[in-house]
């Protein structure tokens, strides 16, 4: 992930038994990776929720902008 065209983090996803999982890493500059509990994509909205190291659900939305491409905003998780 980049903002201002700068590396701000990486969103790994994968396909795992049918369910979309996967982490986030340094999002937050803390070390390791937060994983991605829950997942799911409609239309061109990718919605994730990750667990924080201090156990805390964050709910992100990235808008899909080409592939591999998306503007991310955090803490704010359509109905």
């Amino acid at each position: 992930m980049t903002a201002q065209d700068k590396r701000v983090g990486t969103l790994e996803l994968m396909n795992y038994n049918g369910r979309l999982t996967g982490s986030i890493t340094n999002a937050h500059a803390i070390p390791g990776a937060a994983p991605i509990v829950q997942a799911s994509i409609s239309q061109d909205m990718l919605a994730i929720t990750t667990e924080e190291i201090n156990e805390a659900i964050v709910p992100w939305n990235m808008t899909l902008t080409g592939e591999g491409k998306g503007a991310p905003s955090i803490g704010f998780q359509g109905t």
